[in-house]
């Protein structure tokens, strides 16, 4: 059998709105959004937790990664 792929999770600043979102890769619709950002960070883990193995990548206000996660 092959590798499950990973689900991935991202944190990003919606700019239309000025929350932050938690955005399943693949996914059209936020799975959150928040208006602080530590919190949709802090939801973006509990859902990767929840399924393992999933990433979480945290943006900054430009849309750059600035820390990525991995649970197994």
């Amino acid at each position: 059998m092959g590798e499950i792929e990973p689900a991935v999770y991202h944190v990003v600043l919606d700019t239309g709105t000025g929350e932050w979102a938690v955005r399943k890769e693949g996914d059209s619709r936020n799975s959150g959004a928040y208006a602080r950002k530590e919190s949709a960070v802090r939801a973006a883990i509990y859902l990767a937790k929840k399924r393992p193995p999933c990433q979480v990548r945290i943006h900054g206000q430009d849309g750059t990664v600035l820390r990525e996660h991995t649970y197994e």
